[in-house]
């Protein structure tokens, strides 16, 4: 039997030694490595903005440019989102700033602003975030920017993906014309679409 009791060893002085440095360096006001996210985002920042970029994510994420139906019936649901004023509200406000962060990075004002190919690199991006790794639980414990971070992709990313596949923008994406079970024009008759990813 081969023992590796050195091995495990030589980790657990590696981990503690860098948990040390990195408590060092939070206690005296360094982050790193560099925070990708700055805060959860000003609440005084302004909301038409934030809304906007929110609703450009939800349709980026699904694959779509939403149409002024679309954006006009989930920009009341994101409004509601970012009245009610709690945790969710600043990780929305956080992601809204890291989009924005990185269209900037790719040359573009912001994300709005961005051509559909590179928000969906962008939305790939943020997707990627691994919020169960080993460095996401030990950096969330030692920066706010960190916590932010990865706070906006398990919190913030599936509320939104959420109020897409619960509104009638979902059910127009598939085919239909209003919400099946809803009632209509006896004429009508719903036939559905592709399904949404």
């Amino acid at each position: 039997m081969v023992n590796d009791t050195g091995s495990h060893r030589w980790s657990r002085r590696r981990l503690i030694g860098f948990a040390s440095l990195a408590a060092a360096l939070a206690a005296v006001g360094i982050e790193w490595p560099p925070s990708p996210v700055s805060g959860a985002g000003s609440a005084d920042s302004a909301a038409p903005a934030v809304e906007a970029t929110l609703l450009a994510f939800i349709g980026a994420l699904f694959g779509r440019v939403l149409s002024p139906l679309d954006a006009a019936d989930l920009a009341e649901r994101v409004a509601c989102l970012l009245a009610f004023k709690g945790p969710l509200e600043g990780d929305c406000r956080a992601l809204a700033l890291y989009l924005d962060h990185l269209a900037a990075r790719r040359g573009c004002p912001a994300f709005t602003r961005c051509e559909p190919a590179s928000q969906a690199l962008i939305v790939d991006q943020v997707m990627r975030i691994d919020v169960n790794s080993m460095a996401a639980r030990l950096l969330t414990q030692l920066s706010a920017g960190h916590r932010a971070y990865y706070r906006m992709r398990w919190s913030a990313v599936p509320q939104l993906a959420w109020l897409y596949r619960h509104s009638a923008a979902a059910w127009r994406a598939r085919g239909y014309t209003r919400w099946a079970g809803v009632a209509g024009d006896w004429r009508e008759v719903l036939h559905p679409g592709v399904p949404y990813p």
